[in-house]
């Protein structure tokens, strides 16, 4: 049962259009927690039902080649232990009835205490979509009158990626040991990240990504006394058991 579910958007110089990855983009589980071992990336059709009742036959195999292949790659990187892509196609994610049942349903298998959904604002549909679209999925499958093959479940934790957001985050989490991992999982994605003539004048070129992606991580990891953080937005207050041991320095 996993900690995190992201349904995350890469950065905006674009990767996800390829599909709303569930389960993990650069899934923030295995990039703030260096204590797992290697597993092997398994699809949904590999994952026991949370309760009850037999999986819907798996999606993934939708995923249009290189893009599974990268996927995976990357999901490796991270050392993953799942991951999968739901058959919503690039510039249709859209809020329906249809869709939130996509994601109840995984969310019901998976059973998640997290789930990372990118900022409700940004330049590609897709991506602002996808924070309204998963925060109602994430009420609706707690609720007992929508039938699934699996149990209610509401994860206790949303979080939003606020990394290419105008806002100023509730929190960072330090990436300092594993920001290279967050860069070769990034560039496993070669057919969006390689340079190439189709997009030229719209897409970032390959040379730039890292200077742009360490530079992004370097300017919230120096506003919280670290090297890289990851930025993050919660909508509801924070609560501190001790006030002695919070962390990052004021003077």
């Amino acid at each position: 049962m996993p900690d995190f579910i992201t349904l995350r958007y890469w950065p905006t110089f674009n990767v996800a259009d390829i599909a709303i990855c569930v389960g993990v983009g650069l899934m923030a589980v295995d990039m703030f927690t260096s204590k797992r071992g290697k597993a092997p990336v398994r699809r949904a059709s590999e994952v026991p039902p949370a309760q009850s009742g037999e999986l819907v036959p798996d999606p993934y195999p939708w995923y249009p080649p290189p893009g599974a292949a990268e996927a995976s790659e990357a999901a490796a990187i991270l050392s993953v232990t799942w991951r999968d892509a739901l058959d919503i196609p690039d510039g249709r994610v859209e809020n329906t009835w249809e869709n939130r049942l996509k994601i109840v349903a995984v969310l019901r298998r998976l059973r998640p205490r997290v789930v990372i959904l990118p900022y409700g604002s940004g330049r590609h549909p897709d991506h602002y979509n996808t924070a309204t679209l998963g925060y109602e999925a994430c009420f609706l499958a707690g609720l007992s009158r929508i039938e699934t093959d699996a149990h209610p479940h509401r994860p206790f934790k949303i979080l939003y990626a606020s990394l290419y957001a105008d806002v100023r985050p509730t929190f960072v989490v330090d990436i300092t040991p594993f920001i290279e991992d967050r860069h070769r999982a990034l560039m496993a994605y070669q057919s969006q990240y390689a340079n190439q003539s189709a997009g030229s004048g719209l897409f970032v070129p390959e040379e730039e990504i890292r200077e742009r992606t360490f530079a992004e991580a370097r300017h919230y990891g120096m506003l919280a006394g670290v090297r890289y953080a990851e930025p993050f937005v919660q909508k509801e207050i924070g609560l501190v058991d001790d006030l002695t041991l919070i962390p990052v320095q004021s003077l």
